[in-house]
């Protein structure tokens, strides 16, 4: 059954219908992600046996992920990969989104799972 009621939108508050919404997450933060975990791992190379040893300060330096935002498709700009949520309203459709951006090499950089799970009931494993 398609799902009706979506989360609030988070730029203006307000109710989203399916058929104005959508789930976005921008290119820019995305390549700003990149670069910023590529210094990280300058910072923090890998032994000799490949492995990676870090501290607590370490793992707390590690860049935030980048969030995936939703609510009204004009309340947000177009320099990002959008999803409507007519394509996202069953849980059959987010299973499909996910396994199609798990080809995506950035969708590990990003908060897929937290904006799967406000807009379904996922139960965790």
């Amino acid at each position: 059954m398609p799902k009706k009621e979506w989360p609030t939108c988070q730029v203006c508050g307000k109710p989203v219908s399916t058929e104005q919404g959508i789930l976005t997450v921008y290119e820019n933060e995305l390549h700003e992600y990149e670069g910023q975990h590529l210094e990280w791992e300058k910072k923090h190379p890998l032994d000799e046996n490949g492995a990676r040893l870090l501290s607590g300060k370490d793992m707390a330096e590690l860049p935030d992920m980048v969030e995936w935002h939703w609510g009204h498709a004009h309340c947000f700009s177009t320099s990002g990969y959008e999803i409507e949520y007519s394509r996202f309203d069953t849980i059959p459709k987010a299973l499909s989104w996910t396994l199609h951006l798990m080809e995506k090499r950035w969708l590990e950089f990003t908060t897929w799972e937290s904006a799967v799970r406000a807009h379904h009931a996922v139960p965790h494993a």
